[in-house]
């Protein structure tokens, strides 16, 4: 057992270095480190931004390791090598528990722990991959695997969705998961004064009186960016001012700008790949859209909701936390459903001329809050040694 008091040693190991769960990463590794606690990094450079070499200087400034695991989210050959990285990683640090985040780090860890018993194990799914709607061999296998290796060690879900799944579809014994809602860093993460509003329209390439809707999402299935741009397509023709901007990047990007085109909503969009600090974008905002068809539980919304944007969410598992709270400016639609969206889209435009005071921030003030959040996984870290 493990003294509370006790500064501990723990080896992160995350894929992908990317998006809302390397942000995740990063922030809970800058949070141990400043609590007194010991922080390794088992990464991948596959999938990666320009917030990955700070991190990494980080970590070994404070006498940390690091280690590239070269490896993709999808199960591949590479995977033994990366196996056999981890291995000496963990020879080299001897860390007191090993915290793995999203599927493929998930699947390395539980893998490797099928041969050692003594290190506590953590695994943080942020969404399992077969939560998809769609059927199909890449969801049998995702399933399959996380149900060979969904009992070793603990399962730390984000949100009661998530973990539904895990018990209901993969068969997960209750006994070894905890529901650890994601936090926001509401400090970074604030509702906009006027001037900052205005520069950071400035900054997106947009005028002052611009109607801005955005989104943040990787251009791949899971975020159906198709349907929000047929959506958007179905109201922004009786809206002029209305605009969509569109922070990713991924596979989908060529299909899009065709159906944007065909959709003849080209000049109505901007969409960038990736800022570092996304906190310009949700201030240059008038509300946040996501079309999600899966999530664990979003850090994009929580991030809105901290700058007190509306909301239009899809009504799907991972956002079920989130709708359940009692919102003054939410709009709903189900998965893929384009005339749902067009319809909320316009429900929120004309609401706006209400002039409705926005309480979307006390919410994640009262319940997602930074530190309250990394507390509970440094409390289940030090369960996990005891």
């Amino acid at each position: 057992m493990t003294p509370s008091s006790t500064p501990l040693r723990i080896l992160q190991v995350a894929e992908p270095a990317q998006d809302g769960v390397f942000r995740h990463v990063k922030d809970l590794c800058h949070h141990l480190l400043q609590s007194g606690h010991r922080v390794d990094l088992a990464y991948s450079n596959r999938r990666s931004c320009s917030l990955l070499e700070p991190l990494l200087n980080t970590i070994r400034t404070a006498g940390g390791y690091v280690v590239n695991l070269a490896v993709a989210n999808n199960p591949e050959s590479g995977d033994l090598r990366a196996l056999y990285r981890l291995h000496e990683a963990v020879c080299r640090c001897h860390p007191d528990l090993i915290h793995a985040h999203s599927f493929k780090a998930g699947f390395l860890v539980r893998a490797y722990g099928k041969f050692q018993r003594e290190i506590p194990i953590l695994y943080t799914p942020h969404a399992y991959y077969g939560m998809r709607t769609e059927a199909g061999i890449s969801n049998l296998i995702a399933n399959t695997l996380e149900r060979f290796l969904g009992n070793i060690g603990t399962t730390l879900n984000v949100s009661e969705d998530e973990a539904r799944f895990a018990r209901e579809t993969l068969g997960l014994d209750a006994r070894g998961q905890q529901v650890i809602s994601l936090g926001v860093d509401s400090h970074h993460f604030c509702t906009p004064t006027p001037l900052e509003k205005e520069e950071a329209r400035r900054q997106c390439g947009f005028r002052t009186d611009d109607v801005i809707l955005g989104t943040i999402g990787r251009l791949v299935p899971q975020k159906d960016p198709e349907t929000l741009y047929r959506a958007f397509a179905r109201v922004s023709g009786s809206n002029p001012k209305l605009m969509l901007l569109h922070l990713g990047q991924g596979g989908l990007e060529k299909r899009l700008d065709q159906l944007a085109q065909r959709l003849g909503i080209s000049e109505r969009i901007r969409r960038t790949a990736y800022l570092a600090d996304p906190r310009v974008f949700y201030h240059a905002l008038d509300a946040f859209i996501l079309t999600s068809r899966y999530e664990g539980l979003p850090c994009t919304v929580l991030e809105a909701l901290s700058c007190n944007l509306p909301l239009i969410l899809s009504q799907t598992s991972g956002t079920g936390d989130i709708l359940a709270l009692p919102l003054s400016h939410l709009w709903t639609a189900r998965p893929g459903d384009d005339p749902a969206f067009s319809g909320a889209i316009e429900a929120w435009f004309e609401d706006r001329a209400r002039l409705r005071p926005c309480s979307h921030r006390e919410h994640v003030l009262a319940q997602f809050g930074f530190e309250t959040a990394f507390q509970r996984l440094v409390n289940a870290y030090q369960c996990a040694l005891r």
